[in-house]
Formats: structure tokens, sequence, C-alpha cells
């Protein structure tokens, strides 16, 4: 039973690693979007290359999001039945 408890714990803080790189990433892109209109290496900004960046960080943080939903949720179930034994 243990090693399922921690494979949950280890899948949930992988999930979380995954979300909060993420959101890292998409702010790091607005703020391009918002701060400059030209990059860092004197060349203009692909705005659309960056929008669809954003769409992708997007679907992979609500992908990640829900998966980490019902990780946790499997781990708050299974810490409940292990403490019933």
């Amino acid at each position: 039973m243990l090693p399922e408890k921690r494979r949950l714990e280890r899948e949930v803080a992988k999930l979380e690693k995954v979300i909060e790189k993420g959101e890292e990433e998409k702010a790091l892109l607005i703020e391009q979007l918002s701060s400059s209109t030209a990059s860092p290496s004197g060349g203009t900004v692909d705005y659309a290359g960056i929008q669809k960046r954003l769409k992708e960080l997007d679907y992979d943080i609500s992908k990640a999001t829900i998966a980490w939903e019902e990780t946790a949720s499997a781990l708050e179930t299974f810490m409940k039945e292990y403490e019933k034994i």
C-alpha cells in the first residue's frame, strides 16, 4: 500500500512542477508581448509565434491541472482508506 501512496505523491509533485513551469513560461511570454516591440537580439517580436506558444501552454497547463486534480483526489481517497486500516 505504501508504494502506491509514494507513487501518487510523486505524481502530484511532478504535475505541480509542470503547472508551475508552464505558468512561469506563460508569464515571461506575456511580459515579452507587452513590454517591447523588439526582441533582445534586435529583431522584431514574433507575435504569432508567441501567441501560438501561449495557446500550447494553456492547453498543457489545463491537461496537467486535470491530471493533478484526479491524482490528488486518488491520493486523498487512498489516504482515507489507509486510515481505516
